[in-house]
């Protein structure tokens, strides 16, 4: 099931259904005024792979009068849409690894993963919070890769997003280069 394409007019057995939500990914984010880092994630499994996701960043900046932020969704085998009329897609960046733009947690920063950052040389570095957030950067185009070298996220912080980046042509995986599995049964951490 890793390339499901839904068609029209298809009808899916409940069993075979998983919905993961996460009403606030980004909690520290919120309760520290990061507003723009925090997003609503609801994604939706058929057996191990998400095909639908929505993403709500209610706040375009960090202030709680701040513009309304953005709002997609996406069904694989469709694309992705917005809710805001300025949003454009643009088309994967296609340039040297000197320019490698990756995003990185604010806050659960390690050994491991500054050594590994340090090894890729990106030219830039994005430190910001939310899963969500870091996965919505990739999806714009403002990063070429969320890099997270440590547990800490469960099912409801990735299925809405990978939804979103499979769409987009962009794949999502555990720090070892494997699929995640949503199935039911599985743990919901990742």
């Amino acid at each position: 099931l890793s390339n499901v394409s839904i068609t029209t007019n298809t009808i899916y057995p409940m069993e075979e259904l998983t919905v993961y939500i996460d009403p606030i990914d980004g909690t520290k984010e919120f309760t520290e005024g990061f507003f723009s880092n925090v997003t609503i994630l609801i994604g939706i499994a058929l057996g191990s792979a998400p095909i639908a996701g929505v993403v709500l960043a209610p706040w375009k900046e960090d202030r709680r009068d701040s513009p309304k932020g953005l709002f997609l969704w996406g069904l694989v085998g469709h694309g992705v849409e917005s809710l805001n009329r300025d949003v454009a897609f643009p088309q994967p960046r296609n340039h040297p690894d000197s320019e490698l733009v990756i995003t990185v947690t604010r806050s659960h920063s390690n050994e491991r993963l500054e050594a590994d950052i340090n090894k890729l040389q990106p030219s830039k570095v994005i430190r910001v919070g939310g899963c969500g957030y870091k996965c919505l950067l990739v999806i714009q185009g403002i990063a070429d890769v969320y890099f997270f070298k440590s547990r800490g996220t469960s099912k409801w912080d990735t299925c809405a997003v990978e939804a979103l980046l499979t769409c987009k042509g962009g794949t999502l995986t555990d720090f070892e280069g494997k699929k995640l599995n949503y199935s039911r049964g599985q743990p919901i951490a990742n």
